[in-house]
């Protein structure tokens, strides 16, 4: 029962005014006293007036991204705290924003796997189901398609593939250098090219439409391939 309630708070903070910081520390606050964790709850957002933000949903990429900015300029990068009200925060301020996509059924092998392997993890000390993972990954990007026009959306899949077209795009809209090439340190997989995923009749409706909210905020098709992914 725990478990089952852990995962649909989870879920639901991705979608519950999503966008503001105020019921995220009410939300965080109850998380700690529920589950007794000790779960940081970061601090309002001051963005610098030269700062870039680079946020996407966990496990979309975000360390192995910012890990390949040059180190003098990671000053300008607030902490990828993966929640929509940092980037209404920078939106507001005419910031620029790029917000990191992966594939959801990636996201989503990634997330139980390394919740099932780390249970020491304040963030999520309990095993977050598929249908949990993909619902959270819904709320999040269906904000995003609010603000589709404020950001710039980058397919982990295309850093992959072309980091060097990736790394002159970034450059050009918010004046940030990555690295010459790439550090694959922080490229968190979860156990394998392909970890095994069972997913539930409804885990899969789900999956269809997480996928269909990928293609489409990349101006995709429904059926294109992810290697013809473009910016």
């Amino acid at each position: 029962m725990r478990v089952a309630a852990g995962n649909i708070g989870f879920a639901l903070s991705y979608w519950l005014f999503a966008d503001s910081y105020r019921f995220y520390r009410i939300q965080k606050r109850l998380f700690n006293a529920v589950f007794g964790c000790k779960t940081p709850i970061m601090e309002a957002p001051k963005h610098q007036s030269d700062a870039v933000v680079i946020q996407g949903f966990r496990h979309s990429g975000n360390s192995f991204v910012i890990s390949n900015i040059v180190e003098a300029d990671r000053g300008r990068l607030p902490m990828a705290w993966h929640r929509v009200w940092i980037m209404k925060v920078a939106i507001k301020k005419s910031l620029p924003i790029i917000v990191l996509i992966r594939q959801p059924r990636d996201v989503v092998a990634s997330t139980v796997y390394r919740t099932s392997t780390r249970k020491d993890d304040p963030y999520a000390p309990f095993l977050i189901f598929p249908w949990a993972a993909l619902l959270a990954w819904i709320g999040y990007y269906s904000w995003i398609k609010r603000f589709r026009h404020s950001v710039v959306i980058v397919p982990l899949d295309l850093v992959e593939r072309d980091y060097q077209y990736c790394r002159q795009v970034v450059a050009e809209r918010s004046g940030l250098r990555m690295n010459d090439s790439p550090s694959w340190k922080h490229r968190n997989q979860y156990g394998g090219d392909r970890w095994d995923l069972q997913l539930s009749p409804l885990s899969r409706m789900l999956l269809r439409k997480a996928e269909t909210i990928y293609y489409l905020l990349l101006d995709m098709p429904s059926d294109a391939r992810t290697d013809a992914c473009t910016l």
